[in-house]
C-alpha cells in the first residue's frame, strides 16, 4: 500500500524481519522488458541486529508495476571468506547495452576503526538474470560512503570518490 507524500506515492519494497532485520541502499534501473531491477543490501540475522557491520549480501528483484510489488527475489552477491559484508549496490546501463552492478566488499568495518574495503562490479549482458564473475575498481584502503554511480558522458562515470573513464 502506497502512502502520498505531495504528489508522489511511495512503496516500501522490502520490509526488515527475523531473518533479514534491515534492507537499504537500494538502486534501481528499468529494463528492456518494462520493468524495473532493483539491487539492495539485506543485512542477514547476527549480533550486529540490524547495524552497519551486520553481514549483507546484494540482493534483485523485479517489478512490473512500477514498484508497488517485487518479484524473484535473488542474491547477486554474496559475502567471500575476506569481506564482513558486501555494500552500496549501485546499477548502471552500459554504454553497450550490458548492466554494471557496482559494490563494495568491506574487509574490515567496525564502527570509530578505519574502514577497509574493495570496490568491484559484475556484468550482466541478459537484463540481471544472470551476472558475470567480479572485476576490480579499486582495492586500496578508503574511507568508503555510500556511492551511487552516473553516467556524464559517453566516456565517462562519476561516484563521489573519482571519476572512471571508458566505462
Amino acid at each position: 500500500m502506497g502512502s502520498v507524500f505531495y504528489d508522489l506515492s511511495i512503496y516500501t519494497a522490502r520490509k526488515g524481519n527475523d531473518d533479514f532485520p534491515r534492507h537499504s541502499e537500494a538502486s534501481i534501473i528499468e529494463i528492456a522488458d518494462g520493468g524495473l531491477l532493483m539491487a539492495w543490501q539485506r543485512h542477514e540475522k547476527s549480533a550486529h541486529g540490524s547495524g552497519d557491520e551486520a553481514p549483507s549480501t546484494i540482493a534483485l528483484a523485479n517489478s512490473y508495476d512500477n514498484g508497488k510489488t517485487w518479484v524473484n527475489e535473488r542474491t547477486a552477491v554474496r559475502m567471500d571468506g575476506k569481506c564482513v559484508n558486501v555494500y552500496s549496490p549501485s546499477l548502471l546501463r552500459r554504454k553497450d547495452g550490458s548492466i554494471a552492478l557496482f559494490f563494495k566488499r568491506y574487509t574490515h568495518l567496525v564502527w570509530l576503526e578505519p574502514i577497509e574495503a574493495e570496490a568491484k562490479y559484475i556484468v550482466s549482458l541478459d537484463e540481471g538474470k544472470t551476472w558475470s564473475d567480479e572485476y576490480t575498481l579499486w582495492d586500496e584502503p578508503l574511507l568508503a560512503i555510500n556511492a551511487s554511480f552516473k553516467r556524464i558522458s559517453d566516456t565517462s562515470v562519476i561516484c563521489p570518490t573519482e571519476i572512471i573513464h571508458s566505462a
